[in-house]
């Protein structure tokens, strides 16, 4: 039987944070960014779907407060690749590789692996979509970025499952 635990404070999601032990696995469930969805398409087009289509994604195997030079030091082949700084924001006191503090928000970060895998669900006008024409529509046109590192705002969280508990998120 699987437990559940509810957070709903700030203070909560630092705590679960913190206590997945680094190099574990975990999947995570968040809204994705509306300013991303409602981005221009590809080739610079205008989105017929803007204002209209939310996304709920779960990227699974992602890797908790793993050493980010490290793990492109392997990925890439380069034992000499040096991070970058943080882009935005600084690590919080106590939390390095975990998580980034920015303008009063807390981001977590996590790693994705070679077997991260990544489900959306699309929502237009209110109602899931089911319809796999518009699904693969939507799928084609979006950009949907390959990134190194995923910085996930709390407030888009809806779900963290790591060592056998699913952290059900409400912030």
């Amino acid at each position: 039987m699987r437990k559940h635990i509810s957070v709903s404070k700030v203070s909560d999601m630092d705590r679960l944070a913190l206590s997945i032990r680094g190099g574990q696995f975990a999947t995570i469930w968040y809204r994705s960014n509306l300013a991303t969805m409602n981005a221009k398409l590809i080739g610079g087009k205008k989105n017929p779907l803007h204002g209209r289509l939310e996304a709920l994604t779960g990227k699974t195997s992602l890797q908790i407060a793993d050493d980010y030079e490290r793990v492109m030091r392997k990925r890439l082949n380069n034992p000499n690749f040096v991070a970058d700084r943080l882009p935005f924001g600084h690590w919080l006191a106590g939390a390095y590789k975990r998580i980034i503090e920015h303008k009063g928000m807390h981001y977590f970060r996590a790693y994705p692996t070679d077997n991260t895998l990544r489900k959306a669900i699309y929502v237009l006008d209110g109602k899931v979509v089911t319809d796999p024409d518009l699904k693969k529509y939507i799928v084609s046109q979006l950009r949907q970025p390959k990134a190194a590192v995923n910085d996930f705002r709390y407030d888009n969280i809806v779900c963290v499952k790591a060592s056998g508990v699913t952290y059900n998120v409400s912030l």
